[in-house]
């Protein structure tokens, strides 16, 4: 297999893995290689950079918040909650 085929074949496993939500023995079946060859293809694609993964705080932008109070206010502590659902 050249390396363009190569290429696009991770490409096409973690594409059908991460963004179809495909499982491993799904993504086989359409590619047409075994349940381990998708795991081996999977961690090549990342570690091809193929597949970025980001973990997003949810609080993030309430901690970015109390420091500005802080900043603003000359407080030497604050904290930031979010609204309470209505």
């Amino acid at each position: 297999m050249n390396p363009t085929e190569c290429l696009r074949l991770l490409y096409l496993a973690a594409h059908q893995y991460y963004v179809e939500d495909g499982m491993e023995d799904e993504t086989a079946r359409a590619l047409g290689v075994s349940r381990p060859t998708v795991s081996r293809l999977i961690a090549e694609a990342r570690r091809e950079h193929l597949v970025h993964i980001a973990v997003v705080n949810p609080l993030a932008d309430l901690a970015a918040m109390a420091q500005a109070h802080r900043k603003r206010l000359g407080l030497a502590g604050a904290m930031c909650y979010p609204a309470a659902a209505t």
